[in-house]
């Protein structure tokens, strides 16, 4: 009996610390929402302003975190980077942006320098405490910080899911973590593919 239950309960607490940070991988959930507010605003690593409206007329993959996280968010963007590096010449139709869940701490220079080790295409986003909460409102995302005894270093717990966006900004698709660069690339794809039938344009065979 007892060798039957151990995996069992290993199974469950696997789960569990998984959902806790929102990255239980299994297929793709259904968006929180379908179109986040237009008055949404941030800053990019090059110090541009952002809105919703500056991602029209691409697919979007978003991703939040921040750069003094320890795994889940260099394990992201690696596999962001894969899959834009495998988009070969549709790349071009694609956005990829990375939002800041730590404001205080990562700056546009910041993000600039940490994202310089993953794929160029993928563009920081940061801001002030309030418009970095109101987007996460908006994304429905749950972040929150987790101190170290005394110390006044933290680490955030945070929703690790990635959003796909269509042209028009709206919420298609969310895909949890630690899914293949395989899949999210199959998704991209297949959205982008939805984009052109709405369009009425012939689909784009550049695989």
């Amino acid at each position: 009996m007892r060798a039957r239950t151990r995996p069992r309960r290993l199974t469950m607490a696997l789960a569990a610390a998984a959902l806790l940070i929102g990255t239980l991988p299994v297929a793709a959930q259904p968006p929180p929402s379908t179109a986040p507010g237009t008055q949404l605003e941030l800053i990019d690593h090059d110090g541009e302003r952002w809105s919703p409206a500056s991602s029209r007329g691409k697919v979007s993959i978003l991703s939040f975190g921040y750069t003094s996280c320890p795994d889940v968010c260099p394990m992201t963007l690696g596999t962001v980077s894969n899959v834009l590096r495998d988009l070969g010449p549709r790349l071009e139709n694609v956005r990829a942006l990375f939002v800041s869940l730590d404001p205080e701490r990562d700056t546009p220079e910041r993000l600039r320098t940490y994202l310089q080790h993953f794929h160029p295409a993928i563009v920081g986003l940061t801001g002030t405490p309030e418009q970095v909460r109101q987007v996460g409102q908006a994304f429905s995302v749950t972040y929150y910080r987790r101190t170290r005894g005394q110390s006044e270093d933290y680490t955030l717990d945070h929703t690790a899911s990635l959003y796909l966006l269509n042209a028009e900004g709206r919420i298609e698709r969310m895909v949890p973590f630690g899914l293949p660069p395989e899949h999210i690339k199959a998704q991209v794809l297949e959205l982008m593919d939805e984009e052109h039938d709405l369009a009425g344009e012939p689909p784009d065979d550049g695989r």
